[in-house]
């Protein structure tokens, strides 16, 4: 796993601690962006001239240099963007980088900061919270999917709407804009990893609704694929259709992907081949040009390999969804419950005792159940090692 590397775990909590402070509302929300420039210079908040970290850090400068790659004539306009390198340190080491860090932040404080834009989108917002669910999954880090719940609360109170729209596009003091075919893929998604990391499965009827919403009010029943706005809304000469993954994935590949996994959570065929006409139709742009269309490259591997069915159960499922949520697995639908329900295909019929039991199924064919999650990881692994 990636996160057992001190590097990755740290540009994670450094990342989200970052985001906390720069970016966060104070009720939940997620600020749009920070400008790149401050005083009319760009980057002149963020970059460090050697002689200032020396003076700051003193006998610690030597080895924050040599780490942080920081030089007498810089690396960006004769200033220095500080980059790390991936080599093994030492306990000693790593604290004292980070007392390093904390010093050096603290003086950045006191300059003047970039501008802030302080509008709230909902598609950002909720691809911020899928990340701090995937943050929780891999550091399980209480914090994560606390922020994560607490901003979906504050999406669904400020950002949701009534009749034609469902939700809006921006919250500034108030919701404005119809909300577009990216804000809700985005939206469903994070719903999904809201149930994963809490189940919860409220939050799957929340994202089942919102499917519907988007089908009835975005869906071109000709292509399968979806417009990027609301049939609804009236102030747009053509509606567009946009498939390509960007900076961020697009709101068809995202919604392909949503219809995959929802069609396994709600026994819903008609969605998954929804899925895979849409994927299908993109093989030879998706083939030619992978960088492109990234989030389709992996709903081609999803399709071509085995989306494995898990299911966790017992009075007290939280240690072994923590354990389970470590591990990457690709191509997988996964839900955990404490107690017995008939409304979830996959949890029907599966009892709830004070013994953990993980299923492994397959179109809702299940093995029979272990108590262990590293037997299940390995009967995933050898499903995935036999694969054509």
């Amino acid at each position: 796993q990636l996160t057992k590397n001190p590097l990755y775990k740290t540009t994670i909590e450094e990342t989200i601690a970052f985001i906390d402070r720069e970016l966060s509302n104070g009720e939940g929300g997620f600020y749009a962006a920070l400008d790149a420039d401050s005083e009319g210079i760009e980057g002149k908040y963020y970059v460090w001239d050697k002689a200032e970290i020396e003076t700051l850090l003193k006998t610690d400068a030597a080895l924050f240099c040599e780490y942080y790659g920081v030089t007498e004539g810089g690396n960006w306009e004769e200033k220095n963007i500080l980059t790390r390198k991936d080599r093994k340190l030492s306990p000693e080491e790593e604290e004292g980088l980070k007392k390093s860090r904390e010093i050096l932040l603290k003086h950045r404080a006191g300059r003047i900061p970039p501008a802030l834009d302080d509008k709230i989108l909902l598609g950002w917002n909720a691809l911020m919270n899928l990340a701090c669910s995937k943050a929780y999954a891999a550091l399980g880090d209480e914090h994560y999917r606390e922020r994560a719940i607490r901003n979906m609360k504050f999406l669904q109170t400020r950002l949701k709407g009534e009749g034609i729209y469902f939700y809006y596009h921006s919250y500034k003091g108030a919701a404005r804009y119809p909300a577009f075919l990216d804000d809700y893929a985005c939206l469903v998604a994070a719903l999904i990893g809201l149930q994963e990391i809490t189940g919860e499965t409220a939050y799957l009827d929340q994202a089942h609704d919102v499917t519907k919403e988007v089908i009835a009010h975005f869906g071109d029943p000709e292509t399968g694929f979806f417009f990027y706005t609301h049939d609804q809304q009236q102030d747009v000469i053509l509606r567009k259709k946009e498939v390509y993954d960007g900076a961020t994935p697009s709101g068809n590949s995202t919604m392909a992907f949503n219809l995959l996994y929802l069609s396994v959570v709600f026994n819903e065929p008609e969605w998954a081949q929804r899925a895979l006409n849409m994927t299908s139709q993109l093989a030879r742009p998706v083939t030619g040009y992978p960088g492109s269309f990234g989030g389709w490259a992996t709903l081609f591997q999803a399709f071509t390999y085995t989306i494995s069915e898990v299911v966790i159960t017992g009075v007290r499922p939280e240690r072994a969804r923590k354990e389970f949520l470590e591990h990457l697995i690709p191509y997988r639908v996964f839900q955990s419950t404490d107690q017995e329900n008939t409304q979830f295909p996959l949890l029907t019929g599966k009892s709830v005792g004070s013994n953990t039991l993980i299923f492994l199924c397959k179109n809702y064919s299940c093995q029979l159940p272990v108590n262990e999650i590293a037997t299940v990881i390995r009967d995933l692994e050898n499903v995935y090692k036999f694969q054509p």
